[in-house]
């Protein structure tokens, strides 16, 4: 399977990947089949060799790459640039040969070619914090795949401002705690859209209060300091 995890929030990103992680099963046996790669400093032939290989004492391997997506088309809108400023581009000796491809085309190809025949075996992760164009061609490949049951497209993104509110306090029922709606209302609306800063104030009121009685509006008040 491949997933891209996809949008601006770290933490639902961050806890979408833990997810897939915790499948493998224990932490100490899914480490030896996990392989985290930088996107920005791998080249697309040394992720798809990492995905090739075979688990180890799992009966999966994991391949999560960060930011490659975004690096690939950095890459290849600088050849663009690059070939329209080029002299070559006029027809002057010593021009790339017509129909030449960049080094970013060739890898981009590399990976549209291999993203369908990925092994069952492994479960590749593509992490982006950025939405990609919906013009991109791997996404477009990647939306394909999800058609047929091989991919899965997870966008990351908090809910709206007016929803916030709602999210605060299913948060706080999914940790045992209660907090009122006029409280959950202030915290929201103090912080905004930043989930994971919302979860650790969250974190840290239900710690205060203890289990004693829900989070109330001056909790919000005295604790929180977006809020005062």
């Amino acid at each position: 399977m491949i997933t891209l995890l996809y949008g601006p929030d770290e933490l639902l990103r961050s806890e979408r990947l833990a997810s897939i992680r915790s499948a493998l099963g224990p932490a100490e046996m899914a480490e030896l089949s996990t392989a985290w790669l930088d996107g920005r400093k791998t080249p697309v032939a040394e992720v798809c060799y990492n995905c090739d290989v075979m688990p180890f004492l799992t009966p999966r391997r994991l391949v999560i790459v960060e930011g490659l997506l975004a690096h690939l088309n950095k890459r290849l809108q600088a050849s663009k640039a690059s070939a329209s400023r080029s002299p070559g581009s006029k027809g002057s000796k010593g021009a790339a040969p017509a129909g030449a491809r960049s080094a970013a085309e060739q890898d981009l190809d590399a990976l549209l070619e291999y993203l369908p025949t990925a092994p069952d075996t492994t479960d590749l992760v593509l992490v982006e914090p950025d939405a990609p164009d919906k013009g991109d061609k791997v996404f477009k490949l990647l939306g394909k795949l999800a058609g047929e049951g091989k991919a899965a497209l997870a966008l990351c993104d908090a809910p709206a401002q007016q929803d916030l509110p709602e999210w605060v306090i299913h948060r706080a029922q999914q940790r045992g705690a209660h907090i009122e709606r006029e409280a959950a209302l202030d915290l929201a609306t103090s912080i905004g859209r930043n989930l994971r800063l919302l979860d650790n104030e969250l974190n840290k009121l239900i710690t205060y209060r203890n289990a004693e009685g829900p989070i109330r509006r001056q909790d919000v008040r005295l604790l929180v300091p977006y809020a005062q």
